[in-house]
């Protein structure tokens, strides 16, 4: 009369105990961590002749040398362990059988020990959604501009059975990463600048990534601190004061030498900016009337960034529509008034989806006008001194 093993174990498509002819006689560990399982028996086989027992160690040896495969184990029809491949719940299964040499070995029978290990999936807690473990280094440049950068483990959602560990990943990095930098500091902005290392098996049950955060300090567009499409931009802009040599610190003067009259001199605009219109005087001294230019400065801005390809590769519609405008703005802010471009060389690297220019301005502060002239004829004097006749002004805006 056959035996009947309590026990069943079921991997890679091959069945020990049970009503099989292959008795378990020892299960010695059965054990599990965060990160890896086991689970370790010993059973006996046999057969009625030597073409049988070949053909039966042939299909054992040849099951428990097949990684990847399923594992259940069963007790009185009870299942007390599920670990599989299939549904992530076991994961790249690494078997090993060995036959060590016991009293049951006869020419028709075999005693083996088997040892079956695992790759567990973080399912134990929830809110790390299947994040197994990560570790993150904050640095800070001399300008204290802070770059955090996360490096970790997810493995294959268990819970769903079919989520690989990369679409886990992708899933769930951008909430992860807030959750970083926020505990940093939840005040600040922060972009991806770079994810170095997205690394996962082939089967894809386990991805080991490391993923860079960097802060933003400036708008990276008219629009906006964080500009989506736009990656860690750098701008560098020269101002260049020209003509050098004059021998006053708010530039040089022109005017008559005449007595001062009152009333004459330049017109203002709002706020005092000088509107480059010559008022004449009232009175005598009008040909005295002077006006202040300050140098012209040359505005130098270069510039380089990346554009995320997964939101636009028409990098020179972002160029046009948003990068050349906001440069032009910042120019703008750092001549302290009106700038006329000159020079602009934007080059766009399509393979790369980036851009790198160069763009160049002229500046004249203080005032519009850039070329005068003043033509004054005098042919008559009175008792109190010179009297104004002709008046020519001639301005170039």
């Amino acid at each position: 009369m056959p035996i009947t093993d309590p026990m069943t174990v079921t991997y890679a498509g091959v069945t020990l105990g049970g009503s099989s002819a292959r008795l378990i006689i020892d299960h010695e560990i059965d054990e599990a961590d965060w990160a890896v399982s086991a689970f370790e028996f010993e059973f006996v086989t046999s057969a009625a002749d030597d073409a049988s027992f070949k053909a039966e160690l042939d299909t054992l040896r040849n099951a428990f040398r097949t990684p990847r495969g399923d594992l259940v184990v069963s007790q009185n029809g009870q299942t007390l362990i599920s670990w599989k491949q299939s549904d992530n719940t076991g994961l790249d299964a690494n078997p090993r059988i060995l036959k060590d040499g016991h009293p049951a070995d006869t020419l028709l029978s075999r005693h083996f020990r088997v040892r079956i290990e695992f790759g567990q999936p973080a399912d134990r807690i929830g809110a790390l959604n299947f994040r197994r473990y990560a570790t993150i280094a904050i640095s800070y440049d001399p300008a204290r501009r802070r770059t955090i950068t996360i490096s970790g483990v997810y493995t294959a959602n268990s819970t769903d059975g079919t989520t690989g560990s990369h679409a886990q990943y992708r899933s769930q990095i951008a909430t992860y990463g807030a959750s970083v930098t926020s505990f940093y500091d939840s005040t600040a902005s922060w972009e991806v600048i770079g994810e170095p290392n997205v690394e996962r098996n082939d089967t894809d049950k386990v991805v080991n990534f490391t993923i860079v955060y960097r802060e933003i300090i400036h708008n990276q567009s008219s629009k906006a601190l964080d500009d989506p499409s736009i990656v860690d931009p750098e701008m560098n802009i020269v101002r260049e004061r020209l003509a050098p040599g004059d021998s006053t610190a708010g530039g040089f003067s022109f005017g008559g030498g005449g007595a001062g009259g009152a009333g004459g001199g330049f017109s203002t605009g709002s706020g005092g900016v000088d509107t480059g219109v010559m008022t004449p005087s009232a009175g005598p001294g009008a040909p005295g009337q002077t006006s202040t230019l300050k140098r012209p400065q040359k505005i130098t801005v270069t510039y380089s960034c990346s554009i995320d390809q997964t939101k636009t590769k028409d990098i020179k519609s972002v160029w046009t529509s948003t990068i050349r405008p906001f440069l032009i703005a910042e120019a703008g802010v750092i001549a302290e008034g009106g700038v006329t471009l000159i020079r602009e060389d934007p080059g766009f690297q399509a393979y790369g989806n980036t851009i790198n220019a160069t763009l160049e301005f002229i500046s004249y502060l203080g005032i519009t006008i850039f070329e005068r002239r003043e033509d004054y004829v005098i042919d008559g004097v009175d008792f109190n001194g010179w009297a104004l006749k002709t008046w020519n002004d001639q301005a170039h805006l």
